[in-house]
């Protein structure tokens, strides 16, 4: 994607703002008897509708007066009804209430406007707010109509003139189903179309990256996103998925490893173009924004974030390197230890810090193997410390024998012997 492309939610309400456009337009040029008919892209096969999927429709009637019609429950298909909500919302809208089914007037059983050509620009925005907001189109790529602007007069004739894009194509096998999801990303993406190395079509949002693959073997496309990588917050996974996919109607979201991924799958028997691009341009709306939220939540980061780079641990003390290796063949002495360490007991007091850091590998060692040895070579050299020093206090006050003790008969009921241990 250019560099100049603005947030994908504000170029999806452009696509919504210039449909509008169009819609008005094409109602003012509408002559009478014209009807407009704009249905909504489901990926349900008509034939296995019982109703009717959701659509719009308008009529000019005479020279004085449009009728337009958003469909009801009288014709929609069960897994397209309204909601008591959804229509209440309709009438907040300005949409009067379908006729009775017993009313002979010829009001019909859709929800209705009434209105003259001069206010195309009024109906226009009623019916882009019903698609939208009640029968929940999210891209005027989702919709059939013949809203096409006129094209300027051709002074130059062309044998090889620009076939217009076929509405749903039935693909042959994978590499047409390729084929013909390139050249529908074409039109969105330009000259941005890329490919990985598998052969999926990536595009960039922000610091995240969208797949959009053929299913092997499948009349299916799949859109997908790493949407959080390297996540540390386990707990909270299950709670933040089941929310994600209860507010998603489109998108599932799924933990594989340590890594989330937002993922929906089109069926292409027969692929629409421009369902794709429709279904991608949402996709794109939203993934980087909820990556971003997401990886503060669990803890990771989004896909195209510049990793940190990970402290490298320095390399052990030579001392201690020496007493890895020596204990690949047992235990050791506190004494050998002390020797490893040159009898410096600075340098064992650093390296059993550093251990305790997590600062310093131990070679596939417990770490508390290592540092009982450490701590019983300390041991070691301040026991010989200490000997040391006694030894020296005794060299300055020699402990001498008072001469009045000759005098007295030994007697084991004074000190049992114990003042001669002590004096030897």
């Amino acid at each position: 994607m250019t560099n100049e492309r603005r947030d994908l939610d504000s170029q999806v309400e452009d696509e919504w703002v210039r449909f509008r456009g169009r819609l008005a337009d094409r109602i003012i040029a509408m002559e009478v008897d014209d009807i407009l008919s704009i249905d909504v892209l489901t990926g349900v096969d008509e034939e296995d509708l019982e109703g009717a999927a959701p659509y719009a429709q308008v009529l000019r009637w005479d020279e004085g007066a449009i009728r337009v019609e958003v469909v009801s429950n009288d014709y929609l298909d069960e897994r397209y009804a309204l909601s008591d909500d959804h229509e209440h919302a309709l009438l907040e809208m300005g949409w009067e209430r379908p006729a009775p089914a017993d009313d002979e007037s010829d009001q019909g059983g859709n929800f209705y406007v009434h209105a003259q050509p001069r206010e195309a620009d009024r109906v226009a925005v009623l019916v882009v707010r019903a698609l939208r907001e009640v029968y929940g189109c999210l891209h005027p790529s989702f919709l059939l109509g013949d809203l096409e602007e006129p094209s300027p007069v051709e002074t130059v004739t062309s044998a090889a003139a620009v076939e217009p894009e076929e509405i749903a194509v039935m693909p042959v096998d994978d590499d047409h189903l390729r084929s013909l999801v390139d050249e529908a990303l074409r039109v969105m993406l330009g000259d941005d179309l890329t490919h990985d190395e598998d052969g999926d079509v990536t595009v960039v949002e922000g610091r995240s990256l969208v797949w959009v693959r053929v299913v092997e073997d499948s009349p299916s496309i799949d859109l997908f996103a790493h949407v959080v990588l390297g996540v540390r917050e386990h707990s909270r996974v299950p709670v933040e998925l089941a929310l994600l996919n209860r507010a998603n109607e489109l998108f599932k979201f799924v933990l594989v490893g340590d890594y989330v991924v937002m993922k929906v799958r089109l069926v292409a028997m027969p692929f629409a173009p421009a369902q794709l691009r429709g279904m991608l341009a949402v996709m794109l709306s939203v993934v980087d924004d909820l990556a971003r939220e997401l990886a503060v939540r669990l803890g990771g980061r989004r896909f195209r974030d510049v990793l940190r780079e990970q402290p490298v641990a320095p390399e052990p003390p030579l001392a201690l390197t020496a007493l890895l290796e020596a204990l690949h063949e047992g235990p050791m002495r506190p004494s050998s230890v002390a020797v490893l360490f040159s009898h410096d007991r600075s340098a064992i007091i650093a390296a059993i810090v550093a251990l305790r850091r997590d600062s310093l590998a131990t070679d596939d060692h417990d770490q508390e193997l290592v540092l009982s040895h450490l701590r019983r070579a300390l041991r070691f050299l301040s026991d010989g410390e200490a000997r040391v020093r006694r030894g020296a206090l005794d060299k300055r006050s020699p402990l001498r024998r008072s001469q009045q003790l000759s005098l007295l008969d030994v007697e084991e009921t004074l000190d049992s012997g114990e003042w001669e241990q002590e004096v030897s």
